[in-house]
């Protein structure tokens, strides 16, 4: 697995900041196109803290930027702005209305629009933003979206290796998912609690993928491993 990252040297200005994140692309570049495995602990930690920096760059950016773009309170009207922007393949535009419109979004968490911002969201790094909604959600959302919100997470932190934290957003989780994520979320899992060692309990979520999904002979591969590792 490769760690996918996502970012707009045109979202910032200033050229201390462009030359930082021209260092942090070189580096990330390299990272991305080399093997990596989750025992790689010295390369994994030395990505997550760059990526860290280019998160805080970005967070702080979008900040100081979000006076300059326009208020707008009708939730259809934000939404079909930001997909023109998403379908135009400019991302940072969509993020600059996202900041600024965050009370919109907040008041309309039903509103149809609301998981594709997550994904941009997602998509482009801003994790910050991300679970400042997820807080937003989890206080007041219903439990698919709530469940959809930590499926979606935990896709995210699947990619970092971080499996800690895609085993607990994933704990009676698959439920409450679309049957489309339901067996998606077995998968990873499974496959986290493999990675944390927890070969037994990996194989009962593994167990449950159905012989008719995409997903059926990953998860008896994973299941095979599992079982040799468990002698």
């Amino acid at each position: 697995m490769f760690l996918r990252w996502n970012f707009k040297l045109s979202r910032f200005f200033s050229p201390s900041t462009l030359s930082d994140l021209r260092v942090l692309a070189g580096l990330l570049v390299l990272a991305c196109h080399s093997p990596l495995s989750a025992s790689d602990d010295s390369l994994l930690n030395r990505v997550s803290q760059l990526e860290e920096r280019y998160i805080n760059l970005s967070k702080s950016y979008f900040h100081t930027q979000t006076s300059l773009h326009k208020s707008i309170e009708n939730t259809d009207e934000l939404y079909s702005i930001i997909n023109q922007y998403i379908l135009n393949e400019q991302p940072a535009e969509a993020l600059h209305l996202i900041y600024r419109n965050i009370r919109t979004i907040e008041n309309n968490l039903e509103h149809e629009s609301f998981f594709t911002y997550i994904k941009l969201l997602l998509n482009e790094n801003e994790i910050t933003l991300a679970y400042t909604l997820f807080k937003t959600i989890t206080d007041n959302g219903d439990s698919f979206q709530i469940a959809t919100f930590k499926f979606l997470l935990a896709k995210y932190h699947a990619e970092r290796f971080n499996w800690k934290e895609v085993n607990q957003l994933l704990n009676n989780v698959a439920d409450n998912l679309s049957k489309d994520n339901y067996t998606y979320a077995l998968l990873l899992k499974g496959t986290a609690l493999q990675h944390l060692k927890r070969h037994r309990d990996a194989e009962s979520f593994y167990n449950k993928i159905p012989l008719t999904s995409n997903y059926y002979r990953h998860a008896q591969l994973n299941v095979s491993i599992a079982q040799i590792r468990q002698g």
